[in-house]
């Protein structure tokens, strides 16, 4: 039983056969499994048909190439970059490095070293000295880019009329492009002749007009999609004649070619590039959340809007109705009223108070006389009905004059015609009547009115020689002003008291 090995020892002994026999190799086939964990090493399988290779590509052999690693010849223009970056699912490339074991795993593996996408070589100069002359013409320049319409009704879609792409774009339509309207032009997305369809469906979608109702209109975006491939896959839309198409178009042109790390020259053209088919429909509509979102805010700003306005033409409204109050002939009557009031109420006042001054005088000289002429007491009667006279005509005046005020302010009620005017002058004269039989009236004839004050400072005026004491402070009131006095000496009819005679 010396012959058994050990797995490592069977595994050292497979390493040395691949060693010996394949110490360099190149294999050619597709990638599949690709992954990029963060140490930075590239792991992935080859694929050819059913058979797989894994491969391990570690960071540090992921360097630039200044040769082709197929003749050994050196490139002129400088070191090509490495495809590590680029490096994807379902990419054709030529790998070299030598077969290993992987202990671990007990598989064996492709060590490589150099890699070169399969008859990219010529493709890639192609592309750079192609991209190089369009660049210089200005083709790529963003001064000629076009925006897209921010009303998007009819949009007219090139590529290849069934796959995964088409599906992925009419789904995104459906769920976010609202009313929108598709117009699918069909063509070869790679391969021999697809460029010059390409370009044709271009001239087609912008020449055709859609018919909605009675009008016609023309399409509002021109989009070219496509899925991802390899450079030869994506051939087409590195073509001249459809890169100068894309930059005459006049409608704005949408192009989703690949995935993110591809890049055509329709792309460079092209008024709007994005990354993915999918991302050109997002591009085109927004979700439908967004709409809402967007049709409530201008739902609060209208709100805000009208009620700001409701304010202003409610503040506008009052301002008019106070002003149309205070000019209106009702409020002008009321006004006119209230001081037709005023003035009567200071009439009566100023009545009332001659009476009462008329009254007092009346009873002090009635007094006076009885005092000093006994003989004079029928005069007393006379003056009674002079008193009794004089109350019932001033009450008679107050009951005149009321009544007339009275049916003044009930005409002026009925026909809002009396102005205040008419009012002022029938007040006027009444006062200048009041005024003439005004106790003081005889003051501007040269009479002088007496006036005397009590202990507990209420002045009184004197109509007789016996309200007066010797010493007694008085004030004589002219017509243009007063003199204070003292009583010395006081004489009743031919009568005189003194300090020491009455």
């Amino acid at each position: 039983m010396d012959n058994i090995l050990s797995v490592k020892q069977l595994n050292q002994k497979l390493r040395q056969v691949l060693d010996t026999k394949f110490p360099f190799v190149w294999v050619k086939g597709e990638i599949t499994n690709c992954a990029r964990p963060s140490s930075g090493h590239i792991y992935f399988s080859l694929k050819d048909g059913d058979d797989l290779l894994n491969c391990v590509w570690f960071r540090q052999n992921q360097k630039a190439q200044a040769f082709d690693p197929m003749t050994g010849e050196v490139w002129e223009d400088g070191p090509r970059k490495s495809l590590a970056p680029t490096l994807r699912d379902g990419q054709e490339i030529i790998c070299a490095g030598r077969l290993s074991i992987y202990a671990p795993r007990g598989q064996y593996q492709l060590i490589v070293e150099l890699t070169q996408e399969t008859g990219t070589g010529q493709l890639y100069a192609a592309f750079e000295a192609l991209k190089k002359k369009l660049a210089y013409e200005g083709l790529f320049e963003s001064t000629h880019k076009k925006s897209l319409p921010k009303k998007i009704k009819n949009i007219a879609l090139i590529t290849a009329p069934s796959g995964a792409v088409i599906k992925d774009f009419l789904r995104i339509s459906k769920n976010r492009g609202l009313t929108s309207c598709i117009h699918l032009y069909p063509s070869l997305v790679q391969g021999e002749g697809a460029s010059q369809m390409l370009v044709n469906a271009l001239s087609q979608a912008q020449n055709d007009y859609f018919t909605h109702g009675e009008k016609k209109e023309k399409a509002d975006v021109i989009v070219l999609i496509r899925g991802g491939g390899s450079i030869q896959d994506l051939w087409a839309f590195n073509d001249e004649a459809l890169a100068r198409a894309i930059y005459a178009c006049k409608i704005p042109v949408i192009t989703g070619i690949g995935h993110e790390p591809d890049h055509s020259i329709a792309d460079y053209v092209a008024d709007l590039s994005v990354a993915t088919p999918s991302h050109a429909a997002q591009i085109l509509w927004k979700e439908h959340s967004v709409f809402a979102q967007q049709i409530d805010d201008i739902e609060c700003t209208l709100s805000d809007v009208l009620l700001s306005l409701f304010h202003n033409h409610d503040t506008k409204l009052n301002h008019i109705t106070k002003n149309l109050l205070l000019l209106s002939p009702q409020n002008q009557l009321r006004t006119q009223t209230e001081q037709t009031k005023n003035l009567f109420t200071r009439l009566q006042n100023s009545i009332l108070r001659n009476y009462y001054f008329e009254d007092m005088r009346m009873r002090n000289l009635a007094q006076s006389l009885k005092s000093v002429r006994p003989h004079l007491l029928h005069e007393q009667t006379k003056i009674n009905n002079l008193q009794k006279d004089l109350s019932r005509n001033i009450v008679n005046i107050v009951e005149k004059k009321t009544q007339t005020w009275n049916e003044l302010n009930k005409n002026l009620m009925r026909q809002h015609k009396a102005s205040y005017s008419d009012y002022k002058q029938l007040i006027d004269n009444i006062a200048l009547q009041l005024e003439l039989h005004s106790p003081l009236a005889p003051l501007e004839k040269g009479y002088v009115l007496v006036e005397t004050t009590s202990k507990d400072g209420k002045k009184n005026i004197l109509r007789s020689t016996h309200d007066i004491q010797i010493d007694d402070k008085l004030r004589l009131n002219f017509k243009d002003g007063s003199v204070d006095t003292i009583a010395k000496k006081i004489h009743i009819n031919s009568v005189s008291k003194t300090n020491d005679t009455i």
